[in-house]
């Protein structure tokens, strides 16, 4: 029975849809019980004069009662229900909460356009590895968020007039996807990105990422999925493709549903305005948004080093990883990674990943110990691991779907030059640890026998009548990175 001090609601009233999303607190990482989405378009029916009209009104009505009978009654401290630009706007906004607390019992906070795009940064740490200079933007129904940040601290917040479903009433109110109707709404978005403080111009973004339903669909629909970058190119040539088909009725793109079909032109005018202003390269997919960063503040969990490290050590509980061996297999591999990190141009947060990796590797022992390498990689692609992101989780899968046996070097070349270069190093040197922990028993010191001569090999002073298996193992091992370019010399 769960604990219902431990259980957390949040409601995200949005101008295009509203999200409800439970919650338990297990062993200091946030369980997700529950999600639930309904497009109601609240910014539909937000008149010229900023009145929300009837139809809009009671089909947010609706959406809450149905949402409230999906939980049991909580304390309002565990229960966040939070809306944004459209109820922000509306002159009838007051009425709205009033009669929403005859349906659902909980009070609504309606958020300032800079708490928003706080609690969207936040959300989106919990999702992403961000160090460094960073600029973030969440494409709302109503708004647009914009957030310059450093490592996980925002410094400075935006909240912008225009959002997918608002654009949308402008510029695609009768569906045609015309040249002039991208123009307009890409002159519009400029308009406003232009006047955007100059924190915000900086020609070497660190990291740039974008949130919520309408950028997760335009990178799926020009990546196939949301792990790579997307560039103004590739934004440009999805704007073509549009025109081609003419209106919003036609766009039928994989895994797109209808009503995000409705206004996606919008928000893919957005960012275009926005990649050109701010020179823009690549962005990248984040997960996590408003709801991550009001639910990751109800429960306490503050810190992304924190929550990944939360959700690696209940990965070991609840797969009964042997503490022991993967705590040598660890040392042994961050021992040798500081040995040839200068040689092979590694850091810290390569360091990290493979830390992760190594405590992680037998994970899909718990299924099976035949290719429990296989095992273990696909628990970690199919897990919610809370503070990890995806192209983390990604990388984490294949290094432990790869510490044995064969590799799958077809696979990886598929994979971005940066990515493929994570991942050699870390899986030779995982591999090597690995094998120098072969039967439990840990052969001290011998990770000092390692030294890296080059940015593709590995030296290893081994004295082979002393170490005759180890040294047989290695042998073969040396044969299967061969597909990676890494040499082994066994001296």
């Amino acid at each position: 029975m769960i604990n219902p001090q431990q259980q957390f609601v949040v409601i995200d009233i949005g101008s295009n849809s509203f999200h409800l999303v439970i919650a338990r607190l297990q062993d200091g990482q946030l369980q997700i019980l529950h999600k639930e989405k309904q497009a109601v378009q609240l910014a539909q029916g937000l008149n010229n004069n900023n009145y929300l009209e009837h139809k809009a009104f009671n089909r947010g009505l609706n959406c809450l009662a149905d949402f409230n009978t999906r939980f049991n009654q909580l304390n309002v401290s565990n229960v966040k229900i939070v809306a944004t630009h459209t109820l922000r706007v509306a002159i009838n906004s007051k009425q709205f909460l009033q009669a929403a607390l005859k349906v659902i019992p909980y009070p609504i906070e309606i958020l300032s356009g800079t708490e928003e795009a706080r609690l969207i940064y936040q959300g989106i740490c919990v999702s992403q590895d961000i160090h460094g200079d960073a600029i973030a933007l969440d494409i709302g129904g109503g708004s647009t968020e914009v957030i310059v940040a450093e490592d996980k601290h925002p410094q400075q917040l935006q909240s912008l007039r225009c959002g997918c479903v608002s654009f949308t009433k402008k510029y695609f109110n009768d569906g045609k996807l015309t040249p002039k109707s991208f123009a307009k709404a890409i002159d519009a978005a400029d308009r406003l990105f232009k006047n955007l403080p100059h924190h915000y111009f900086n020609e070497h973004w660190h990291n740039v990422v974008a949130s919520s339903g309408t950028a997760k669909a335009i990178v799926n629909i020009i990546n196939g999925n949301t792990e790579h970058p997307i560039s103004l190119h590739q934004l440009q040539h999805l704007k073509q493709q549009c025109i081609e088909l003419g209106h919003c009725d036609k766009l039928n793109f994989e895994g797109v549903d209808a009503n995000r079909n409705q206004v996606l032109a919008a928000g893919l005018a957005i960012l275009i305005a926005f990649s050109q202003r701010l020179g823009v390269r690549n962005i990248s997919y984040a997960a996590g948004a408003l709801r991550e960063g009001v639910l990751y503040e109800m429960a306490n969990i503050e810190g992304f080093p924190e929550v990944q490290t939360n959700t690696i050590e209940n990965l070991i509980k609840l797969y009964h990883i042997d503490r022991s061996h993967s705590a040598k297999v660890t040392q042994t591999a961050l021992a040798i990674f500081d040995r040839v990190k200068q040689s092979w141009h590694l850091t810290a947060e390569h360091r990290l990943l493979l830390q992760q990796a190594s405590l992680l590797h037998e994970i899909g022992i718990h299924i099976s110990a035949k290719s429990h390498h296989k095992h273990g990689a696909y628990i970690i692609k199919n897990s919610h691991l809370s503070g990890i992101s995806a192209e983390q989780q990604m990388l984490l899968a294949e290094l432990v779907g790869h510490h044995r046996k064969k590799i799958d070097d077809a696979l990886w070349k598929q994979f971005s030059t940066t990515q493929y270069n994570t991942l050699v190093p870390l899986v030779t040197i995982l591999r090597l640890a690995v094998i120098f922990n072969l039967g439990r028993k840990q052969v001290q010191h011998l990770a000092d026998l390692v030294t890296a001569t080059s940015s593709k090999t590995i030296t290893i002073n081994l004295v082979k009548e002393n170490n005759r298996l180890l040294y047989q193992d290695l042998a073969n091992e040396t044969k299967k990175l061969k597909s990676l370019a890494i040499a082994i010399k066994l001296i």
